[in-house]
């Protein structure tokens, strides 16, 4: 879509002297708690571990809590496992709401994650 003569991606930017540096995407923060949080960060953070072999993250919106983080990950780790670590590692006061541990994460026709695919 482009407005006023930008073209609107859903990418995240910093222009600085007419070059634009893109930064990550729009849709993969969420605020919870007054904190903006990128999905995309907290997946690496979990995908650096050896247990945990790949990860992905969601959110559900809740009427009463907000936005509730969803961890879905595959590997040898236990879903306590990964709390304490996301616990340890994120540095948020805010905790996944649910941890389900999947034989693989889905993929769509391109090999990337299909996020669509995971329920709430």
């Amino acid at each position: 879509k482009i407005i006023d003569g930008w073209l609107y991606t859903g990418d995240l930017a910093t222009e600085n002297d007419g070059m634009i540096s893109i930064i990550g995407r729009k849709d993969s923060l969420v605020k919870i708690a007054g904190q903006r949080i990128s999905l995309k960060f907290l997946e690496a953070m979990l995908e650096k571990q050896e247990k945990i072999e790949e990860s992905a993250i969601t959110f559900k919106e809740d009427p009463l809590y907000g936005h509730q983080l969803i961890i879905y990950f595959c590997g040898k780790s236990s879903n306590q496992d990964v709390l304490e670590l996301f616990k340890r590692e994120s540095g948020l006061k805010v905790l996944p709401s649910k941890i389900v541990k999947l034989n693989e994460i889905p993929k769509n026709k391109n090999g990337k994650k299909n996020y669509k695919l995971l329920k709430p």
